[in-house]
């Protein structure tokens, strides 16, 4: 009997990330989006009050490239 352990992510989510919607909050997602994404954090920021655009990106899931720009984007958010 073999068995194997793995402590971590495929090689599709780890090199994806976006931002979407959980429970109300923003939430950052490994993965893409629609595609069964890996819940990596929920932040503090609630979605209802951010501007009627960013919601709707947030529903479609806004994919970041790099965590520069995942941090510069929630730190906009925060600051909204």
């Amino acid at each position: 009997v073999m068995s194997l352990f793995f402590d971590g992510l495929c090689r599709e989510h780890a090199n994806n990330m976006y931002i979407g919607i959980k429970d109300g909050y923003v939430a950052v997602f490994y993965g893409k989006p629609a595609q069964n994404p890996i819940v990596k954090e929920v932040t503090q920021i609630a979605a209802d009050r951010l501007p009627s655009q960013d919601l709707l990106e947030l529903k479609k899931g806004m994919v970041v490239e790099t965590k520069e720009n995942l941090l510069r984007t929630l730190e906009g958010m925060q600051s909204r």
